[in-house]
């Protein structure tokens, strides 16, 4: 059964959201929550999910399937993407990008870098990248991954019909 799910893309809470909109729409990849750099993302690659995700990393590997719908919203922007999965997790996806982190801490995902950015990730078919909410906050989960709420299931549908 196709599942319907909201999944933030902002690595460490602290990443560029114009470069991760822009990686997303050009690579077609949804990363994993805790699965994007370092030792979270090698835990995730090994089984040993991370205790501070609260499980969502694991939704995003076991759980999330083929098919599924996912709402992909960005912190700062009005404009949410809607796509679709279309391949299992995969570890260490071959991107194209690379990240540096900054003084300040944010970290920067552009075609030129220090460290190749190989995160967990799935492809996905972008189906829009115009969907918006009255807001964003009452309609869409804080949480870095989790599902739609049954209201706005039933909006998410009536765009991709």
């Amino acid at each position: 059964m196709q599942q319907f799910w909201c999944i933030r893309q902002n690595p460490r809470a602290n990443t560029n959201q114009d470069q991760m909109r822009n990686f997303i729409l050009s690579s077609k990849i949804v990363t994993c929550p805790f699965g994007h750099v370092g030792e979270e993302r090698d835990n995730v690659i090994h089984g040993q999910y991370n205790w501070s995700s609260k499980s969502q990393d694991k939704r995003f590997f076991e759980t999330m399937k083929i098919g599924d719908i996912v709402l992909i919203p960005f912190k700062g922007q009005k404009e949410c993407v809607l796509a679709k999965i279309i391949s299992n997790a995969e570890c260490f996806m071959h991107t194209g990008f690379y990240t540096t982190m900054m003084q300040n801490h944010k970290i920067q995902i552009e075609m030129v870098g220090e460290v190749p950015f190989r995160p967990v990730g799935r492809t996905i078919q972008i189906l829009r990248t115009d969907v918006t909410f009255r807001d964003k906050r009452k309609s869409l989960s804080m949480k870095s991954l989790s599902r739609l709420s049954a209201d706005t299931v039933d909006t998410v549908k009536e765009m991709i019909v």
